[in-house]
């Protein structure tokens, strides 16, 4: 009976869990649908109904390709074996299987008595108040800089920025580019619907010569009103994450870093805090860490920027020695 409460208690987590991300492709495929027939039936500004239906499929496919890139793609989490030792002052990488149990867990507490001495995480910068390296007893493994555990994933984020319920994963290293981009065409198609009904709207007149033409009128009055109403809401919302995202982005955090009141590194084996922020370097430096070096990549949802999610260029500054 425990078994079957558990299974179906899972089930309905479950359930929950895929209900935002099947309300985005509902409200994107039902207003699709609608915009374009009442562009391609109704819409008398012929300009208006050449560039829609040219433009908007184009902003539309971007839309669909960039949510499903941040859904599909693997937020990324680190590896086993990304630790090195230090024994004998040469650094070797330890392999999976020279600290693992018989089920193949790396043994925490063994780990946990010789860090310090032996192990060390490679090139981690991030350390706890009392100097110790970061450590994740759920994922039995150490967390590189940025590296934080989702409870809903239920595993380590390489750079976690948040976990999001409307992509059904967490924003992070992996994804962070394309998630920028599902916000910016979102804002694109949003933004562009209530544009183009609103001068629709303002230019436009529906034939009311007739009562046989009143029913029809109505209803194209009333799939008008909700298009431009969802136009309005979306574009609101798309836009203030967009802002938000790309603040973040210019700045080098991530919305987990910005609760941090103070961060402990390790410079020269010796332990530090700073209230400021040791990953930034310059505004166009940020972009390009995510967004790469190569501008034909930028506005395409795929995986271009610098690095491995497991080191990042640190830059510190008035640093308190403890």
């Amino acid at each position: 009976m425990k078994f079957h409460f558990h299974s179906c208690f899972q089930i309905c987590c479950t359930a929950l869990e895929i209900l935002p991300p099947l309300f985005v492709i509902g409200i994107t495929g039902s207003s699709f649908w609608f915009y374009i027939t009442h562009i391609y039936y109704y819409e008398n500004i012929e300009i208006l109904k050449t560039l829609s239906l040219i433009i908007f499929p184009i902003i539309t496919s971007m839309f669909i390709w960039s949510y499903a890139t941040v859904v599909l793609t693997d937020s990324q989490s680190p590896r086993k074996n990304w630790m090195y030792t230090l024994r004998d002052s040469n650094r070797t990488l330890l392999t999976e299987n020279s600290a693992s149990t018989l089920d193949g867990e790396i043994d925490t507490i063994e780990l946990e008595e010789r860090a310090g001495q032996e192990l060390l995480p490679q090139y981690s910068s991030q350390v706890k108040s009392d100097g110790s390296y970061r450590f994740c007893s759920k994922c039995n493994n150490y967390k590189p800089d940025r590296t934080h555990h989702c409870s809903t994933c239920k595993k380590c984020i390489l750079k976690m920025d948040h976990h999001c319920p409307w992509i059904y994963n967490c924003v992070g290293f992996g994804n962070q580019k394309q998630f920028i981009l599902f916000l910016f065409y979102g804002f694109l198609y949003s933004g562009y619907v209530l544009l183009s009904l609103s001068i629709s709207v303002m230019y436009d007149k529906f034939p009311m010569d007739s009562p046989h033409n009143i029913g029809q009128t109505l209803t194209i009055s009333l799939r008008i009103l909700i298009l431009m109403v969802c136009g309005l809401v979306f574009s609101v919302v798309f836009c203030i994450f967009l802002i938000m995202q790309l603040v973040l982005l210019l700045y080098n955090r991530t919305t987990i870093e910005t609760m941090y009141r103070k961060v402990f590194i390790r410079v020269n084996q010796a332990l530090s805090s700073t209230n400021k922020n040791i990953f930034y370097i310059d505004k166009t430096s940020n972009f390009l860490q995510v967004f790469g070096t190569d501008p034909v990549y930028w506005l395409i949802p795929v995986f271009s920027g610098k690095g491995d999610g497991y080191t990042f260029p640190i830059f510190v500054n008035d640093l308190e020695r403890h």
